[in-house]
């Protein structure tokens, strides 16, 4: 073992002087608005010394214990800043280099710590692989340790891969367990994240007025409780459920008050996704030109700090108000580079969204057989993802394909197997269920119908796999 004697005694100074900074802006960001500008000058100040000595901290001997305790305390030091301020693939580097410490180290409860953060910070990515290996590894230390806050977190983990995976039964049934634990533990902050990401699924499945229910409840806990970032966060998931809902004024109340806090707090990557949902709720309202300016603002904000999700979101968003400017090669190129994004991070939800904008530009330039691949794809995909909004929204987009073709009597089926219009795009699908009325006629419009609506989701799904060959 080194000792401390046998250290740079200057150097060692350094590492820990700059460590205490970053603690400084860190304390800053959780206290919230009196003292963030001065934590934000301090961060903006040092940023290359404290980010010099982490760097330091990690060329080591092995032996060098000191150093790797540092190792350790930088990344789980200025969890706050790194989160809300920096690239996400800065922290990554960080917490892989504090975790591989705390192994050096065998230090258990740095290693349970560093592998939760790390494991979010993946999954902030769309590592869903990573993310879920490090759940796994979590689970089996923290029963090891009987931890059950390490157990908690794992349980969490696990359905955080379940739910980008669309496997949604398996999520809630995670989520679950970790809103169990954590009323057990009566650890806020657990809590109130299991509601969230509860509410969550209640969104991605349809269930709206449930969502807004978890998501109430986690506002109501981090106004009482919570850390600022937290209370950002619930107003931007209170207002999508408002969205989802159409309560469109209660949603912007929620959502300009998020945005106006992460300014002023310099929350970016909360700024960033609070932009994006402004836009979602601007093109609710079909307010287009409003719509594409918080969209290129959040977009550039979710860039910076690089999560992979929202970046993906907001090309999607900004390819579809391209399209409905008739601006096909902006919306092609958006379009494609989002689904390549999503591809590369595997989540299928985003590749159904991505590609059902897809389908209606292909449509839009009367090309029907690239129109017909990506909607063949995702009805494939869609097959096993337990939305049935999801499925919804893709099948919509099958109607609007036949319709395009002129087989009225087929897209008229499809339509009826759609018994929820409010889960689908209305400028689109509003459109074609009228020509299709004006085509079919009002008898046989109606007839047709009928005869789609005595067809399950999963059963026209599979009808059109067979139709759409």
């Amino acid at each position: 073992m080194t000792r401390h004697s046998e250290l740079p005694e200057r150097e060692y100074r350094l590492a820990r002087h700059y460590l205490n900074k970053l603690r400084t802006v860190n304390e800053a960001m959780q206290r919230g608005q009196s003292t963030v500008s001065y934590g934000l000058t301090v961060f903006d100040q040092e940023w290359e010394q404290i980010r010099h000595w982490q760097a330091w901290t990690v060329q080591r001997a092995p032996e060098d214990e000191l150093r790797a305790r540092l190792c350790i305390e930088f990344p789980l030091t200025g969890l706050e800043v790194l989160a809300n301020r920096n690239n996400a693939e800065v922290q990554i580097k960080w917490l892989r280099a504090g975790l591989e410490a705390a192994r050096q180290l065998q230090d258990k409860e740095a290693e349970r710590s560093l592998g939760y953060e790390l494991m979010m910070v993946y999954y902030r990515l769309g590592s869903l692989e990573e993310g879920r290996d490090i759940a796994c590894q979590l689970l089996d230390l923290g029963e090891a340790a009987n931890d059950l806050l390490c157990i908690e977190r794992a349980y969490f983990g696990l359905a955080v891969y379940s739910e980008e995976r669309g496997e949604y039964s398996d999520a809630e049934q995670s989520y679950q367990q970790a809103l169990r634990l954590s009323r057990k533990l009566g650890v806020i902050t657990e809590l109130g994240r299991a509601l969230n990401a509860l509410g969550g699924v209640a969104q991605y499945v349809g269930e709206f007025e449930k969502s807004y229910q978890y998501v109430s409840q986690y506002l109501e806990l981090m106004e009482l409780h919570g850390k600022q970032n937290r209370v950002c966060h619930a107003l931007i998931s209170l207002g999508e459920s408002l969205i989802s809902l159409k309560a469109y004024t209660e949603a912007e109340q929620s959502l300009q008050r998020a945005v106006r806090m992460c300014r002023s707090l310099g929350f970016q990557r909360l700024l960033g996704v609070g932009l994006l949902t402004l836009s979602a709720l601007a093109l609710a309202e079909d307010k287009l030109d409003m719509a594409q300016t918080y969209v290129n603002e959040g977009l550039q904000a979710v860039r910076a700090v690089g999560v992979q999700r929202q970046i993906i979101s907001g090309l999607t968003k900004l390819g579809y108000i391209d399209l409905r400017h008739e601006d096909f090669a902006a919306a092609f190129a958006h379009l494609h580079e989002g689904l390549e994004m999503a591809r590369d991070v595997g989540n299928p939800r985003y590749i159904c969204e991505v590609e059902l904008a897809l389908a209606h530009a292909f449509i839009a330039v009367s090309d029907y057989d690239s129109a017909r691949d990506v909607l063949r794809e995702s009805l494939t995909i869609v097959q096993n993802i337990e939305s049935r909004s999801q499925k919804i929204r893709i099948l919509s987009g099958v109607v609007a394909y036949f319709q395009s073709l002129g087989d009225y009597k087929q897209a008229a089926i499809v339509a009826g197997a759609i018994k929820d219009e409010l889960l689908v795009d209305a400028p689109f699908f509003g459109g074609v269920r009228a020509q299709l009325e004006t085509t079919l006629g009002p008898a046989d419009y109606y007839e047709t119908l009928a005869d789609g609506a005595r067809r399950s989701l999963d059963e026209t799904i599979a009808e059109m796999l067979v139709a759409m060959v």
